[in-house]
């Protein structure tokens, strides 16, 4: 009976040992495993190869270049040139007509495509004359801040300028071509077309500062008067509407400024200010080949 009692007794005791070995054994495993899986190290994604730049890829739809069967003078590209369809972007009655096309050239450098181009548009055949001034506007002339040209031999006057160059990498340089093309050139009279003291083309009034505006190509001739009147006839493309648009567009552009009235304008109706220079003119009762721009040049 003693030997029963006693197992009985240490029975439990046996049972909570061995419980705690498989727990203890439990909780080793566990730890095991979760070290393993904190310190596995992560498998890092895969890089996505960054393409090669291509005229494709960076002027998508461009095709071998072309200003159009109506661009009037020789033109060449640096080799495997392509571009985008040249789009009309500004035009009017007396204004150039301003095209905009996109390009790219391969196998090149930002440097040596501009150069490219002013080294050989001077030698092609009927070539062209590097130049200062760009229509942007269709009117105003503006100094060019990039390689500039113009054409006017024996036909439209055309400039062409080429800008925004852009290195994409791989060799390929993008740009962007603007030319602007005039052929609406003006009927005048005689008076105009024997100089001097006529002028002919002219996008300024002669040897006047500040600089004062015409409408493109337009012709003068002096037409001076008594009592220090000075006074120009002028012959421009156009309309006496597109005539006025133009100087109320481009007078204020190149710094003049239209007052009520002065002493010094002999046309109250355009009576315009730039500094301590003022002039006047007028289209009312004149045409668009012979209107007139007067002031006094002194009050004695």
């Amino acid at each position: 009976m003693r030997s029963k009692t006693s197992f009985s007794r240490h029975f439990p005791a046996r049972l909570l040992v061995a419980l705690l070995i498989v727990l203890t054994a439990l909780l080793a495993a566990c730890d095991s495993s979760a070290s393993t899986s904190l310190s596995a190290t992560p498998t890092p994604p895969t890089a996505t190869a960054t393409p090669t730049p291509t005229c494709a890829s960076a002027l998508p739809g461009s095709t071998p270049i072309s200003l159009g069967p109506g661009f009037n003078y020789p033109m060449t590209y640096p080799p495997n040139t392509v571009g985008t369809s040249p789009t009309l972007t500004v035009s009017g009655t007396g204004l150039f007509s301003v095209y905009t096309l996109n390009a790219c050239t391969p196998g090149t450098t930002v440097s040596a495509a501009s150069s490219f181009y002013t080294t050989q548009l001077p030698a092609l055949p009927h070539g062209w004359d590097a130049w200062q001034t760009f229509p942007y506007d269709g009117g105003l002339m503006q100094t060019c801040s990039a390689p500039c040209f113009w054409d006017p031999k024996g036909g439209p006057f055309y400039y062409i300028v080429f800008d925004q160059f852009s290195d994409r990498g791989n060799g390929v340089v993008t740009y962007r071509i603007r030319y602007a093309t005039f052929d609406a050139f003006p009927s005048c009279g005689s008076n105009f077309t024997v100089g001097p003291p006529a002028a002919q083309d002219l996008f300024f009034v002669p040897s006047y500062t500040p600089a004062l505006p015409l409408p493109p190509v337009s012709s003068t001739v002096p037409d001076n008067a008594s009592g220090g009147v000075r006074s120009y006839d002028i012959c421009s493309p156009g309309t006496t509407a597109s005539i006025t648009a133009f100087m109320t567009t481009e007078l204020p552009a190149t710094g003049w400024t239209k007052i009520a009235s002065d002493s010094h304008c002999i046309y109250t109706d355009q009576c315009w200010k730039n500094g301590s220079a003022i002039i006047s003119w007028s289209v009312t009762g004149f045409t668009a080949t012979e209107w007139h721009i007067a002031w006094r040049q002194s009050l004695s």
